[in-house]
């Protein structure tokens, strides 16, 4: 007996295995830290850039003068949702998310903030900054002045066209034409157009009189602010070739065939969405 123990204590038999099993639990706990921290650097990149563009795009909806700030942090949000699903996956995403939209008292800057939560293997224990992840954006909008009227055709000539006793009048806004031509915003005749600027990236076409201000030319092009938007679902007409020959008001649908004002007819539009299918819109005179 005394022998069997002698020969056992002096035996090396299985001494890598054994140095194997000790090492395994710390070689094990460095390779899950490398994976979570992989794992870390990815979705903080991917998130940080969901919300970049989620303020960039909420940021643009400021540019316009009708523009709410339900409807900015509702573009904000989908905007981030849409970027994180297609990084992280959809249930994913949508499950482990919180998006927070501020927008700025001079509603110049948009802020979004995204907490992310995910489940590390391991440095959850020691780091707790891994748990949630978060990330932020703030986009500013460029000028003071909100858009009115924004046309986005980029050569045409007469791009805002107006004649006969027609008024365009955009209180405390700017009306813009995209329009690199030199008539990019053609006004004859009795026509008016009024604005707190009217700005072309060509030029105008028409009498002084007609502008109040005159137009400041060859502006850079603005951007579509609404390019963000997804595309509104469209069904069947609610109107077929609407021709308004006399004061009228007008309600939201879908006007198929055009939406028709001329003579001396003022159209009044109730708030809402108005899609105007298929053909052009004459106006003389048009408040809303």
């Amino acid at each position: 007996m005394l022998r069997s123990l002698k020969l056992f204590l002096k035996s090396r038999d299985g001494s890598v295995a054994t140095t194997i099993g000790v090492m395994a639990v710390p070689l094990m706990l460095c390779c899950g830290v490398a994976l979570d921290y992989s794992s870390l650097h990815n979705a903080r990149e991917n998130l940080q850039e969901a919300a970049d563009s989620a303020a960039l795009a909420s940021a643009r909806e400021l540019g316009l003068v009708s523009a709410k700030d339900e409807t900015v942090k509702t573009v904000a949000n989908d905007y981030a949702l849409a970027n994180i699903h297609q990084a992280l996956g959809q249930k994913q995403g949508l499950q482990s998310s919180d998006i927070k939209t501020t927008i700025s008292q001079s509603r110049k800057e948009v802020t979004v903030d995204i907490s992310y939560t995910w489940t590390p293997m391991i440095i959850q224990y020691f780091d707790s900054s891994a748990l949630p992840i978060k990330v932020s954006s703030t986009a500013s909008l460029a000028g003071e002045q909100s858009i009115c009227v924004l046309t986005l055709d980029e050569t045409g000539s007469h791009a805002i066209d107006m004649g006969g006793e027609a008024t365009l009048t955009a209180n405390d806004c700017v009306i813009y034409s995209n329009s690199k031509d030199t008539r990019g915003i053609s006004v004859f005749r009795k026509s008016q157009i009024n604005g707190s600027e009217i700005m072309s990236s060509g030029g105008y076409d028409g009498p002084f009189a007609s502008f109040n201000p005159l137009p400041i030319t060859d502006t850079p092009k603005v951007d579509d602010p609404l390019k963000d938007r997804p595309q509104p679902s469209v069904g069947p007409c609610d109107y077929t070739r609407i021709s308004v020959q006399k004061d009228t008001t007008l309600k939201p649908g879908i006007y198929c065939g055009g939406l028709d004002i001329g003579g001396k007819a003022v159209a009044r539009l109730t708030p809402g969405d108005y899609i105007i299918r298929m053909a052009h819109c004459l106006s003389e005179v048009i408040r809303h």
